[in-house]
């Protein structure tokens, strides 16, 4: 089985395959849900989460894997539905969060992304992005990317307060929250490139295959 790391200037994501990265993974979310529930906050939550929910991550995660491969050997494309779940590390290995995004036909959608509390509000945030634009127009040459913010809070991209183009309501728990969706365009990402001010350097961003 192949490990796939996406690199970019201080930061690498890979697939969530086996729990060497729960203890950050579970930091990165325990202050996640806005009524203060975590992952162990109730023994039928927990096993429900640990022998359920972990192994569909790791089945996903070894198929995105396999996928994936085959995109960087030109062999296959992202046109099928796939949930990717991806640990955040520094170069130096160091795991700081969780982010999970949907693959449908020829669109990316972001989900969200997790931070361990020392590592947010920090550049890693915009790298992760960036990253995530890497992986969605270069390598898998996919038409649009979609993300989300809460109802009513102005567009984090920082590439131009892009339209609405839909809604959704959270089914997580606490209070009820709705959430604004843009999206980003092949053409935008073209675009961004061009720009000076963006700062995007190819040289930095890179796909590492590698034995797991």
């Amino acid at each position: 089985m192949k490990d796939i790391k996406l690199f970019g200037p201080t930061l690498y994501v890979k697939h969530i395959i086996n729990d060497n990265d729960l203890p950050a993974i579970k930091e990165a979310l325990a202050d996640f849900q806005s009524d203060g529930f975590t992952i162990d906050s109730d023994p039928e939550e927990a096993d429900r989460f640990y022998n359920i929910t972990l192994p569909i991550w790791y089945d996903a995660s070894r198929k995105c894997n396999e996928h994936t491969e085959k995109i960087v050997q030109g062999l296959d494309s992202v046109h099928n539905a796939r949930e990717s779940f991806l640990s955040v590390h520094l170069h130096d290995d160091t795991c700081i969060g969780v982010s999970i995004s949907t693959l449908v036909k020829n669109k990316s959608f972001h989900r969200y992304t997790s931070l361990r509390p020392d590592y947010r509000g920090s550049a890693y945030v915009y790298e992760l992005r960036v990253l995530g634009m890497y992986f969605t127009f270069e390598l898998g040459k996919i038409e649009a990317f979609y993300y989300e913010r809460p109802e009513g809070l102005p567009d984090w991209s920082n590439w131009g307060d892009k339209p609405i183009v839909g809604s959704r309501k959270s089914m997580g728990r606490g209070a009820e929250q709705m959430y604004d969706e843009r999206c980003l365009t092949i053409a935008d990402w073209e675009n961004l490139k061009a720009d000076p001010g963006f700062g995007y350097d190819e040289n930095l961003y890179t796909i590492v295959v590698e034995d797991a």
